[in-house]
């Protein structure tokens, strides 16, 4: 009985801590995409506040 009281408790940490290295991951992942989207987007804005701002110059 010790040993099968054992074993499940053993199995519920390891599942626990696959668990929680599944979670670790994507939220990395996720932080790493939203990160990457941050980093495009200022760009795109920045590009296209410039385009929109040479006419005015140039006029």
């Amino acid at each position: 009985m010790l040993v099968l009281v054992l074993v499940l408790v053993l199995v519920l940490v390891l599942v626990l801590v696959l668990v929680l290295v599944l979670v670790l991951v994507l939220v990395l992942v996720l932080v790493l995409v939203l990160v990457l989207v941050d980093a495009t987007d200022p760009k795109r804005d920045y590009s296209a506040s410039v385009r929109t701002q040479r006419p005015p110059r140039t006029s």
